[in-house]
C-alpha cells in the first residue's frame, strides 16, 4: 500500500482496482476485486494512541448508524456488526483500527453494496492476519 500514500500491508485478491481520494487530511483508499472484495481504508491523524479508545468511538459511531442490528464479533482492534434495512435483507461490515506513530488507519468494508458474513469474514482475516484470498 506504500505506492498508495499508505505505510500498510494488505492482503487482498489477484486482480484489484484501487481508488485513491482525500478528503481534508483524511486519505481514502478502496481496493475492490471479484467476488464483492471492496475494502475501504481511512488515514487519519489522531490525538491519542490509545486503540481502545479508538475502538470505542468507532463503535458509538456504528451503533448511532439508522440500520444497526448487533455487534456480531470482537476483538482487541475492531469488530464485524450486522445491519438491517428490512426484515428480509442482512448485510454485514465490520471496523478494523491500526495504530502507527500520531495517525490511525481504519478498515472497513467498501459503502457499496451488501455483504454477506463470508464476505466480510474474508476481509478481516486479510486485515489481521495477512489471510490469502
Amino acid at each position: 500500500m506504500i505506492e498508495y500514500g499508505l505505510p500498510l500491508k494488505v492482503s487482498a485478491p489477484d486482480s484489484i482496482d484501487v481508488k485513491v481520494g482525500k478528503l481534508g487530511d483524511m486519505q481514502d483508499v478502496t481496493i475492490e476485486g471479484p467476488d464483492g472484495y471492496s475494502l475501504q481504508i481511512f488515514g487519519m491523524n489522531i490525538n491519542t494512541t490509545q486503540l481502545s479508545t479508538l475502538v470505542s468511538e468507532q463503535r458509538d459511531l456504528v451503533q448511532d448508524e439508522a440500520y444497526f442490528k448487533k455487534f456480531e464479533e470482537e476483538w482487541d482492534a475492531g469488530f464485524m456488526y450486522s445491519t438491517q434495512i428490512d426484515s428480509a435483507q442482512m448485510s454485514y461490515d465490520f471496523r478494523h483500527i491500526k495504530v502507527q506513530g500520531d495517525k490511525q488507519y481504519v478498515f472497513q468494508a467498501g459503502i457499496y453494496g451488501s455483504k454477506s458474513k463470508e464476505q466480510i469474514q474474508r476481509m478481516i482475516d486479510a486485515v489481521r492476519h495477512g489471510g490469502k484470498q
